[in-house]
C-alpha cells in the first residue's frame, strides 16, 4: 500500500544529546517599539535581563523523513567559507503514460529522449552555473512504500544519461515544446541508446503497468557537478506536476512530432533526496559543541536539516515571580556575513521545548497551538501566525538591513511558572531549529545570529507581565 503523506513534524523527535555552555547577555539595542502591553512601572513591568545561554549543534543525521513531501532539491554549494559544502541528490521513478501502453502507429521511430523537472525555486546565486547528470537508480528495493532519510544515498549505475549545465536564472522562464510554452523547467536531453531502450519494450512486457516499468527503470538519479570550485545554488523541483517526467519524442511512417510521456506519480513512484553538509574549514565548525569559552557561543549558526540548530538554556526561568504573563517573546536577530546577500536568511525558524534533562527528546511551545491527528500520528499547528518566527528586516544600528525573528512563549512561561501540580513544567531549554512548520515552503537557508553572550544583537527574552497584589 502506497505510503500516505503526512505533515512535516512528528510528535516526538529522538536525537543524541548534547552538551552546552552557559553564556551571560547584555540588553539588546534594538528590542523594537511595538511589544504590546507596554509596561506602566506599577502593576505592569517588563524585563529583559534573562541570562540566556546558547550553543550550536551539528546534526549529521536527521531523523526527519525525506519523502514526505514531492519538493525536491538538486544541487551544489562548494563556495560558502560561512557554513562549508552542501550537496543535493534528487531520485524519483516515473510511470506508464497508461496501462498496456503502446507507441502511436507503425514503425515508430525516436527523435530524441528529454527528462524534464517542474521547476520550482532555488536557493543561492542565481547566476552560478550548475552542471547535473542524470544517472539510472541501481536498487530495486527502491520503492514508493518505504521511508527515506536525506543521510540515506540511493546506488546508482554509474553511466550517465544525459547532463546539462544550467544557472538558476536561466530556468525562470517558460520553454517552448513543439511550438506550446509551458512553465519553467529544468530539461536534460537523455541519451538515444536509453531512448532506443524505451523505444522497445511492448505492451506485454515493461509497459505492462508501472511495477513492471519500475523492473526496467528503477529509477534516476539527478546528480550535480560537486568538484567544481564556486557551484553557489540549489534547485528545488517539483515532482508532483504534469511537467515532470520522460518525454519521448518519435516520428512512424505516416505522422511527425509524435511524443509520449512517462509521467511522475505519487501513488506509484519512489522519490526521495539526499542532502549532505560538509563543515570542514567553515567558520560554522569552529562552533560546534564549543564548551571551552567561559562566556560560550557570541555566535549561533543555523542551517536547514540536516545541518545546525541552537540549543537555548534560560537558567532559573521557572523561579520567575508569579505573575500574569501579557506578553514573552524570544527576539533573534541576524549578525550579516560577506555572503549574507547570496544566501539569504530562512523565512521561518521554529522553537521546539526539551522534554527531559538529557535532551533526547523533543515537545512543542504550548503557544504553537501543536494538534496531532490520532488516524496519521501526523502534527498539525493552529497557531503559528501567533507564534511566529517569521522573518521580518529591519534595519540595525550600523544602517544595515538585518533579518529579525520574534517566538511567542507567553502560554509556556505561564504555564511553567504557574506551578500546576496536575500537569507540571519542566525548564529543560529549547532547540531553535530552520523550518517552516505549516509547510508552505521548502526550509531553505542559513543564518549567522547572536548567540546569547553577543552584546548588542543577542537572543533576548523579553518579558511583559503584572504583578499579582
Amino acid at each position: 500500500m502506497r505510503k500516505k503523506m503526512f505533515g512535516r513534524l512528528v510528535a516526538a523527535v529522538f536525537l543524541s544529546s548534547a552538551l552546552y555552555a552557559a553564556t551571560g547577555c547584555n540588553e539588546s539595542t534594538i528590542l523594537g517599539q511595538n511589544l504590546i502591553p507596554g509596561s506602566d512601572h506599577v502593576n505592569t513591568l517588563e524585563t529583559d535581563t534573562f541570562t540566556v545561554q546558547t550553543q550550536t549543534v551539528y546534526r549529521p543525521y536527521d531523523s526527519l523523513i525525506a519523502n514526505y513531501q514531492t519538493h525536491m532539491s538538486a544541487g551544489a554549494i562548494t563556495g560558502d567559507p560561512v557554513f562549508g559544502k552542501t550537496t543535493a541528490i534528487t531520485y524519483s521513478q516515473f510511470g506508464l503514460p497508461a496501462v498496456a501502453f503502446t507507441y502511436t502507429g507503425t514503425n515508430p521511430v525516436l527523435d530524441s529522449a528529454v527528462l524534464s523537472y517542474r521547476y520550482a525555486g532555488y536557493y543561492g546565486d542565481s547566476l552560478g552555473q550548475q552542471t547535473y547528470t542524470v544517472y539510472p537508480v541501481n536498487d530495486p528495493s527502491f520503492s514508493d512504500t518505504v521511508y527515506y532519510y536525506q543521510h540515506q544515498q540511493i546506488p546508482i549505475n554509474n553511466t550517465p544519461l544525459g547532463t546539462v549545465t544550467i544557472t538558476p536564472y536561466s530556468l525562470q522562464d517558460s520553454v517552448n515544446v513543439y511550438g506550446v510554452m509551458q512553465p519553467p523547467q529544468l530539461r536534460i536531453r537523455l541519451s538515444n541508446a536509453f531512448g532506443q531502450e524505451l523505444m522497445q519494450q511492448s505492451a506485454t512486457g515493461a509497459f505492462t503497468n508501472d511495477s513492471a516499468f519500475h523492473k526496467l527503470l528503477n529509477g534516476l538519479a539527478l546528480v550535480p557537478d560537486t568538484t567544481t570550485p564556486g557551484r553557489r545554488s540549489i534547485l528545488y523541483l517539483a515532482l508532483n506536476s504534469s511537467y515532470t517526467g520522460i518525454t519521448v519524442f518519435y516520428h512512424n511512417s505516416t505522422t511527425d512530432s509524435l511524443k509520449a510521456f512517462f509521467p511522475f506519480n505519487v501513488n506509484t513512484c519512489a522519490f526521495t533526496e539526499y542532502v549532505r553538509r560538509d563543515y570542514t574549514g567553515s567558520m560554522a565548525a569552529m562552533h560546534f559543541n564549543d564548551t571551552t569559552s567561559a562566556q560560550g557561543d557570541s555566535l549561533i549558526y543555523l542551517q536547514s536539516s540536516p545541518g545546525l540548530f541552537a540549543n537555548i538554556t534560560i537558567p532559573y526561568l521557572q523561579n520567575f515571580p508569579n505573575a500574569i504573563i501579557n506578553k514573552a517573546e524570544l527576539i533573534i536577530t541576524q549578525i550579516p556575513d560577506a555572503d549574507a546577500s547570496a544566501f539569504t536568511a530562512p523565512d521561518n525558524l521554529f522553537l521546539y521545548k526539551y522534554t527531559g534533562p538529557s535532551r533526547d527528546s523533543l515537545g512543542y511551545v504550548y503557544d504553537a497551538g501543536a494538534v496531532v491527528n490520532s488516524l496519521t500520528h501526523a502534527v498539525q499547528f493552529s497557531n503559528l501566525s501567533y507564534f511566529g518566527g517569521i522573518k521580518k528586516m529591519i534595519t540595525n544600528t550600523q544602517g544595515q538591513q538585518v533579518a529579525q525573528y520574534r517566538i511567542n512563549i507567553t502560554r509556556d512561561l505561564q504555564h511553567l511558572i504557574s506551578n500546576n501540580p496536575i500537569y507540571p513544567a519542566y525548564n529543560y531549554g529549547f532547540r531553535l531549529v530552520v523550518m517552516d512548520a505549516s509547510g508552505q515552503t521548502m526550509d531553505p537557508g542559513r543564518v549567522v545570529i547572536g548567540g546569547g553572550s553577543k552584546a548588542n544583537y543577542g537572543i533576548k527574552l523579553h518579558v511583559v507581565y503584572t504583578k499579582i497584589q
